[in-house]
């Protein structure tokens, strides 16, 4: 486990726009102001609430109906009809469009989103984008959260008919009994399926079922959210919890993780493939939420030969029913670091209620970990490297089974720290760094140390003649320089020893360590002070290593390359935007949206040379700007993806120069194209 921190990081932002595939013609809405009547599809369950297990329409529901047109509009239910299947809406106000297009059918959506934008495909179909799925509901009682389980429907635009709206979603009901107050509910598959996040929805004008896809970013899990204060659970009598989940098949079965509001979980898993279908409610067998203790089946211990000032190395030992270990390592006579715990010794030499009590803390708030090869006995190793010098510790530890049930508290033998040397001679880390790779804007860090010998090496910035180091570490610290004494530069490890500047990484048992830094400045002077505590807890001198970044040297005839390369297990492709010469800065983006037109390539809709002049526009308007000589970039599975790049260069009247577009089509399947494959005519760029 790598718990590095990264001294600078780089965040950028991609703006994206939005455009209907159609071509703008005339419209001719129909009365879309007038009052509309719709009914919804029944199930077992319900939408808003039940009534003997019947979907009816809830006062302040919102729906949006695109009446022939593109272009929707907000309907409210009316207040009187509000409570039935089948009920009046009101006309309230228009979306926020992005142009009008005429289309052959009316098309309405549940719930409201002012996002919601709806295109005609080619197909006929109709897509209903701007939607998402929450990825946490609030619970309602006997209900689906408000607004998350999302229904459509299709009309002949020259209709009167009502709305018949079909549901797209279905959803997981969960029983429990027990005497306690739940806090949340976590569903996740056990193959990773994709249960929650923005979507769009494809409807039918011919009676086949609406169907859900998600777009990038989709989570992996849903939790119900059951407030602060929690859903108060009845030992005699059920009490139901419903989320709204898509039609999910899990190959693998689920998991389901019931917390309460003190903390403690509870383990629902099944391994069997299990089905969500549309419009029903997959049930669980009713449960009671209990945390009974289980037999140890995890045990920590620690070789004092591994242990130094700072850093110790624990041994970890699954057993088979071990689900799930939790771990804190503890001082045995002070309270731990939030004071919600007192020193180990008072449940070390306490009772079982004091252990049980520790264990559900450590549930909630130790570190966790999995077995690499759950149903088997297996090893692995925890590394703590920001221990106390001369300290007295312990480890405390539990563990839950596969049944969710958790243990009481167990604990390692105590065992102390050495004592912080200085004697700088005597250390035996050897550890040198070296820089190499060394760009416009980044390096590359490579340490190396004896791995017998050495616990931690720490490494901080002392010199950065493109950035104000002073201000940035708080202004009133005395940065040293280069040249400063070993007195001078180990009181600056210990002015900044709990800055998040100061880089404290644990030993690789291979002796060698690598690190890039980005962001820096073309052109600025980097200087780097690191040293070492060795196994017996004797710290290194401080040494310096110093590097210069190449200068930024824009030209009149800037360059930028597009590197792909395909992934067939994973499908997906990762693309590195590089600068070639004469750059300063770059534009890119690696895209699959619908505003790129991709559909249409090799189609009557658009022309050859419109692609790339949109293209252009795109990617200089909206594109990822960086003035790093390279970045990374991976594609979305199973997608179509076009991968764009312009660049900034100078001319001699030092005035910027941007290059042509770089482009690359990169197919789902696999396939790198040019425009020119798909339109034999068209001569490239």
């Amino acid at each position: 486990m790598d718990m590095r921190r990264i001294l600078f990081t780089l965040t950028t932002v991609a703006l994206c726009a939005y455009s209907c595939m159609r071509e703008p013609s005339a419209v001719h809405p129909v009365s879309e102001k007038s009052p509309v009547k719709a009914s919804i599809e029944q199930m077992v369950g319900t939408k808003t609430y039940l009534d003997d297990m019947q979907v009816n329409w809830s006062d302040g529901d919102r729906i949006v109906i695109f009446a022939g047109t593109s272009s929707g509009s907000i309907y409210k239910v009316s207040p009187q009809s509000a409570g039935s299947t089948y009920a009046q809406f009101t006309y309230e106000g228009d979306l926020p469009g992005y142009g009008s297009y005429a289309m052959d059918d009316c098309v309405a959506v549940y719930p409201m989103n002012e996002s919601a934008g709806c295109q005609e495909t080619s197909s006929g179909d109709y897509k209903i984008a701007g939607l998402s799925l929450p990825s946490r509901q609030l619970y309602q009682e006997e209900s689906f959260a408000d607004e998350s389980f999302l229904m459509t429907a299709v009309r002949d635009k020259d209709s009167d008919e009502p709305y018949s709206f079909r549901n797209v979603c279905g959803g997981l009901k969960l029983q429990l009994y027990g005497d306690c107050s739940v806090r949340e509910i976590e569903v996740q598959g056990n193959n990773g399926e994709l249960l929650s996040g923005n979507v769009y929805i494809t409807a039918s004008p011919d009676g086949e079922d609406p169907v859900m896809t998600f777009q990038s970013g989709a989570s992996k899990k849903t939790v119900l959210d059951c407030g602060s204060s929690g859903v108060r659970l009845k030992k005699s009598e059920v009490t139901d919890f419903i989320i709204s989940l898509p039609p999910v098949v899990f190959t693998k079965g689920f998991n389901v993780i019931v917390r309460d509001v003190l903390g403690r979980e509870m383990m629902l898993n099944t391994s069997k493939t299990n089905t969500v279908l549309r419009s029903s409610l997959l049930k669980m067998p009713a449960a009671t939420f209990s945390v009974i203790p289980a037999d140890q089946d995890v045990i920590y211990s620690l070789d004092k030969n591994h242990c130094s000032a700072t850093y110790a190395e624990i041994d970890i030992t699954f057993g088979e029913k071990c689900q799930t270990a939790f771990h804190y390592t503890m001082k045995m006579d002070a309270p731990n670091a939030d004071k919600k715990l007192e020193g180990a010794r008072t449940y070390y030499e306490g009772d079982q209620e004091e252990r049980r009590a520790l264990a559900q803390y450590l549930s909630s708030f130790g570190f966790s970990l999995i077995p690499s090869a759950p149903g088997a006995v297996c090893d692995t190793t925890w590394v703590e490297y920001a221990l106390e010098p001369d300290t007295e510790y312990i480890i405390a530890y539990c563990c839950t089974d596969s049944d969710g049930n958790l243990s009481e508290a167990f604990f390692s033998e105590p065992f102390w720290t050495k004592p912080l040397n200085d004697d700088y001679e005597a250390n035996k880390s050897d550890i040198s760094l070296e820089f190499s790779e060394i760009s416009r804007t980044s390096l590359k860090f490579n340490f190396s140390y004896d791995p017998e010998n050495t616990a931690v090496l720490k490494f901080i910035c002392i010199k950065n003649t493109g950035m104000d180091l002073h201000q940035a570490y708080g202004g009133e610290i005395d940065i040293p320089s280069a040249d400063a004494s070993q007195k001078a530069l180990h009181n600056f490890f210990d002015d900044m020893a709990n800055s998040l500047f100061m880089n404290v990484w644990p030993k690789s048992a291979s002796g060698s360590d690598t690190y890039t830094l980005v962001g820096l400045e073309p052109g600025s002077e980097i200087a780097y002070a690191y040293m070492a505590e060795d196994m017996d807890g004797i710290l290194s001198e401080v040494k310096i290593a110093e590097a210069v970044m190449k200068e930024d040297k824009p030209g009149p005839n800037p360059e930028v390359r597009i590197d792909p390369v395909w992934n067939p297990v994973t499908r997906t492709w990762t693309v590195t935007f590089s600068m070639v010469k004469d750059c300063s800065k770059f534009k890119y983006t690696l895209n699959c949206d619908d505003n790129m037109y991709l559909a249409r390539l090799g189609t009557g809709d658009m022309r050859a040379y419109e692609f790339y002049n949109h293209w252009d526009s795109f990617v200089t308007a909206y594109g990822l700007e960086t003035s790093y000589d390279s970045v990374t970039a991976t594609s979305v599975p199973d997608e179509d993806h076009v991968a764009l790049a312009v660049s900034w260069g100078k001319n001699a009247e030092d005035k910027d120069v941007v290059s042509g577009l770089e482009y690359i089509i990169l197919t789902k399947d696999g396939q790198m194209m040019k425009i020119s494959d798909y339109y034999p005519s068209y001569i490239e760029k």
